[in-house]
């Protein structure tokens, strides 16, 4: 019991209480601290039970008071008075003494994937704020003006601000109203519970009544926010919770305004609208994954989650690792193993960087003592864990909705995403979203199942794994793109249909698909590769001028006297990136630019000779690199009057060289990734960027 309450009830008791002391218990009363009983059923400790008042709190407090005194003191606390005149910041700290019990009994820690705890407040957040843009709720909207690769997470969102700290920007006067934004496992749900806990603690806001409601679970039609608050601060009149609010004094937490059932979207939102209004003085924060401004009322300022930075990194990983080992000397030391492991991967760093890839990362750590070596081995195990233990590590129990889905197994469940996945990147225009709709028909297409049972399967994907969610209303995705991509390469490896794959070899959006596909199909990326190199070719045969234009690129590399260790087939690629490339008027321009930047492809297959041209730039006739000078000078000069100028493609033509210029880039990524082909790589790379006439010889 609070000092000033127990200090109230003795004073009462012995006759010197005042109408504050009244007003303090009676709040008391009303907020669930203190429950008075008379009578000769009342129990009592360490007294007679009989005419005696029993008091119980927080703390099991237990105060006995006899005859007349009970009856002054329960005809005292029934005058209204006492209830109508209590002042707000008595009522404030009474609630919130209550509601701030909740918040930690409730929210303190978090369940990590692997079932295990840890405090929220180990683990920290920054945000950038953004600047807000209009955006249509339409796939063309959301799409205007991105690169659906490199903006795939950011779809519909401003440009950023500076990196903040999150519980700074929280507590800033200047953003009294925030939508936090950022896709599945990105840290909302963490941040929140993290400023939940800390004004609680009164680490934040600590003036303030914390109240963090989920708004997944809202069930009822006519939600009223303004009764889920009464209800929460037990206060018995209606009058006392206006009171509280139009002095704002809360601090409302709500988590998931995306995730409200979709029958139950709009009237929520409506409800939200209506309330920040009428009650404006409050601090109010959301969380949301749909990026569009649908979402977000009237003058709330959006946040978006920041990537983890190293230390951020390191610092979850050592939280991760001790709540494991139980001890903070081996949490310690799995976690420098595990960083170390990390370091050495760049790919998987440049993944986990949001809270559930690095726990899935840090799990499948965990349970092998190592990282996989290959991409595809690190998203097979994270698919399989999503699959498996979404809901479940994060506390969430519920139904799938739909009895089909939930007799599929995990396999079958990855042919079915694998299936949507490739569905959506075959459609070059746009790759990534899909319409409800669409999507369904995708899924019922499948299963073999009507449409209407398809939007149940839908809907549980969504639930229970995260895996698809709905950017905006109607407006689905995969929550992350290396899954995707991953699933689309695993149905092509599985299938072994490398005809069908190989169409795709000049798609520039297919491209981690096909590195992912190399890495997974092993002991078949020959057939793989032989079967995208069929195609390349194919695909410059079929056009007259593109043959001309390669066989005067294999004259012109001949012509060049080069030493026998450079790769003749780079000279190639410089000349074909020379006709074709608007780098080349760069690096003419700009001798900053390094040779590398301007001769990609070139470089990729012989850094040697890159090099050693960079060098005999540099120093000229007189060096022992003198043998390139013939190649120097085809590069150093602007080629105003050169026969490169020559050929004037057409639009059309532009457009073939750029797909057999892409195709022939991922040809050698793949090549470089696959372990069966080290044998045969150099007279691979031998065949490439030739003619028709030049392979048949």
């Amino acid at each position: 019991m609070p000092e000033n309450l127990q200090a109230a009830v003795q004073r009462v008791l012995a006759g010197s209480g005042d109408e504050a002391d009244l007003m303090t218990i009676t709040t008391a009363i009303q907020t669930g601290q203190i429950v008075l009983a008379t009578g000769e059923r009342a129990i009592a400790i360490n007294g007679d039970a009989n005419d005696s008042v029993y008091v119980t709190g927080d703390h099991n407090h237990v105060i006995v008071i006899k005859g007349a005194e009970a009856e002054e003191i329960g005809r005292l606390l029934q005058q209204p008075s006492a209830v109508q005149t209590a002042s707000v910041d008595e009522l404030v700290q009474q609630v919130r003494f209550r509601a701030s019990a909740k918040i930690l009994n409730l929210f303190s820690k978090i369940r990590l994937l692997n079932k295990r705890q840890i405090e929220v407040d180990r683990l920290y957040v920054d945000v950038y704020v953004l600047e807000m843009r209009e955006v249509r709720a339409t796939i063309p909207g959301l799409l205007e003006g991105q690169d659906a690769r490199d903006q795939f997470d950011r779809f519909g969102l401003g440009k950023r601000g500076e990196r903040s700290p999150g519980l700074a920007i929280a507590a800033s006067e200047d953003f009294p109203r925030l939508i936090v934004l950022g896709k599945p496992g990105s840290g909302k749900s963490t941040f929140l519970r993290h400023l939940a806990v800390s004004c609680a603690k009164e680490e934040f806001l600590g003036d303030y009544i914390p109240v963090l409601l989920e708004l997944r679970d809202v069930d009822e039609t006519a939600f009223s926010l303004f009764q889920y608050l009464h209800g929460e601060f037990g206060l018995e009149q209606e009058a006392q919770t206006e009171q509280i609010l139009k002095q704002g004094r809360v601090l409302l937490l709500l988590d998931g305004l995306d995730e409200v059932p979709s029958s139950l979207r709009q009237t929520v939102q409506h409800e939200l609208r209506k309330f920040a209004k009428r009650y404006d003085k409050n601090r109010f924060i959301l969380t949301c994954r749909t990026q569009t401004t649908e979402y977000i009322p009237e003058q709330f300022q959006a946040v978006e989650v920041a990537p983890f930075k190293p230390e951020q990194v390191e610092c979850f990983a050592l939280n991760w690792f001790t709540a494991m080992a139980g001890t903070q000397e081996q949490g310690v030391a799995l976690k420098n193993h595990f960083m170390e492991k990390l370091r050495e991967s760049p790919q998987t760093t440049e993944l986990a960087v949001t809270p559930v890839l690095l726990s899935l990362t840090c799990w499948i750590f965990d349970d092998l003592k190592c990282l996989p070596e290959k991409r595809s081995d690190l998203y097979r195990d994270g698919l399989d864990l999503l699959l498996q233990q979404w809901d479940e590590g994060r506390g969430i129990s519920r139904d799938s909705g739909s009895d089909r889905y939930h007799q599929l197994t995990t396999e079958e469940r990855k042919r079915l995403l694998s299936y949507l996945a490739v569905r959506k990147f075959e459609q070059t225009e746009n790759f990534v979203l899909y319409e409800e709709s669409e999507l369904c028909g995708y899924i019922a297409e499948h299963l073999q199942l009507a449409v209407e049972e398809s939007r149940a399967v839908l809907a549980a994907i969504a639930q229970q794994h995260g895996l698809l969610i709905e950017r905006a209303q109607g407006i689905w995705s995969f929550s992350h793109l290396t899954f995707q991509e991953y699933l689309a390469a695993k149905l092509f490896v599985e299938s072994a249909n490398w005809g069908k794959f190989s169409r795709y070899v000049s798609e520039e959006h297919w491209r981690s698909v096909f590195l992912l596909g190399i890495e997974m199909a092993e002991v078949n990326s020959i057939g793989l590769l032989h079967e995208m190199k069929q195609t390349i070719d194919r695909f410059a045969a079929e056009d007259e001028r593109m043959q001309e234009f390669l066989a005067w690129v294999t004259e012109k590399a001949q012509s060049v006297a080069i030493p026998t260790r450079y790769n003749r087939t780079a000279v190639r690629a410089m000349y074909f990136e020379m006709a074709c490339g608007k780098a080349y008027a760069s690096y003419t321009s700009n001798k900053d630019v390094m040779l590398r930047q301007v001769f990609p492809l070139a470089w990729a297959i012989d850094p040697e000779l890159g090099t050693a041209l960079e060098l005999a730039l540099e120093i000229g006739r007189s060096s022992h690199l003198y043998r390139l000078h013939n190649l120097v000078q085809e590069i150093e000069p602007v080629h105003s009057q050169n026969e490169l100028c020559n050929w004037k493609f057409d639009d059309c033509q532009k457009g073939l060289l750029e797909k057999y210029y892409i195709a022939n880039k991922l040809f050698l990524d793949c090549l470089n990734e696959s372990y069966e082909c080290l044998d045969s790589k150099e007279e691979q790379v031998e065949m490439m960027l030739l003619p028709i006439a030049e392979i048949k010889k």
